[in-house]
């Protein structure tokens, strides 16, 4: 009685010893147990001449897993963007739109949810009415092509300390080929257009002041997602250029242009245009022209 008592023993300790070997070990037979966190690196283009491009800013996640895969959102005015081993990775790349000016956003946490859903958590830190765009890139041990990765935006408001440089594209007006007129502009001034038709009356105004070829053209822009802030003047001498160019937002809803305008070598007063692309402004946004003649 007693010898079967010490095989029951031994059999319940032998038990014990497989089942905490399951808990720490997970053997291959092992089941899941879920969520689970899935590490992860941020991917970015920072520091390097490339950016990204043809983005859907839809909220949902691309799974990358092929170099061929990624030209398709990448371009680069020159060298290249931070290699992938996509044998061993995948680019896990999502993008958004916020009604909100966005102070940083982080891709926060990746769980595996069963065999083949994962979520990803992105933390959004927002301050105003403004809207923008997101991006968020990370790469993880390589994923299949059946894997499905949900999305979490979550936003958390954040104090602002103003002001605020505000990110924004240079846009050409004119045509290169486009050559100035004698007539002044008078006192300087600046234009906020939010549609096509006050950007095709700008362009005609503009004609006033400029002989361009009849085949001359302008870039198309999405004025549901942007706004254009055009500045025109005149310096006391030829050719005039803005040479430094500064968006600054001092309140919710005011921002400011700084400009600082070198003048030429001639006698005659120079004509200076510039315009630049920017995120939607909301409609009681209010931009005020600032002015600095180089080497004053």
């Amino acid at each position: 009685m007693k010898q079967k008592l010490l095989k029951l023993t031994a059999f319940l300790l032998l038990l014990t010893g497989l089942a905490s070997s399951c808990n720490t070990e997970c053997p291959p037979d092992c089941p899941d147990e879920y969520p689970k966190n899935i590490s992860f690196t941020e991917y970015t283009l920072l520091e390097t001449s490339c950016q990204w491009q043809n983005l859907p800013y839809d909220e949902k996640v691309i799974i990358i897993n092929s170099s061929e895969e990624l030209e398709k959102y990448i371009s680069c005015t020159e060298g290249g963007y931070p290699a992938v081993d996509f044998s061993k990775h995948s680019l896990l790349l999502t993008s958004g739109k916020l009604n909100n000016g966005i102070a940083s956003i982080a891709a926060k946490k990746l769980q595996q949810l069963s065999s083949n859903k994962y979520e990803l958590s992105i933390e959004a830190e927002v301050y105003s009415s403004i809207l923008h765009k997101w991006i968020s890139a990370i790469l993880v041990d390589k994923l299949s092509e059946e894997n499905y990765v949900e999305l979490k935006v979550n936003c958390v408001e954040v104090e602002v300390y103003y002001p605020i440089d505000i990110a924004f594209e240079e846009y050409s007006l004119l045509d290169p080929s486009c050559q100035k007129m004698l007539s002044s502009f008078g006192i300087n001034k600046i234009t906020v257009i939010n549609s096509n038709r006050e950007l095709e009356n700008y362009i005609v105004e503009l004609k006033n002041y400029y002989v361009c070829p009849d085949d001359s053209y302008y870039p198309e822009i999405n004025f549901s997602e942007y706004s254009l802030i055009c500045a025109r003047g005149m310096a006391s001498s030829s050719p005039a250029d803005v040479i430094s160019t500064q968006l600054l937002q001092i309140s919710e809803n005011e921002y400011s242009l700084n400009l600082i305008i070198r003048p030429g070598p001639l006698l005659t007063p120079g004509r200076w245009l510039t315009s630049i692309k920017i995120y939607k402004l909301s409609q009681n946004a209010t931009v005020t022209l600032n002015t600095e003649i180089f080497g004053l």
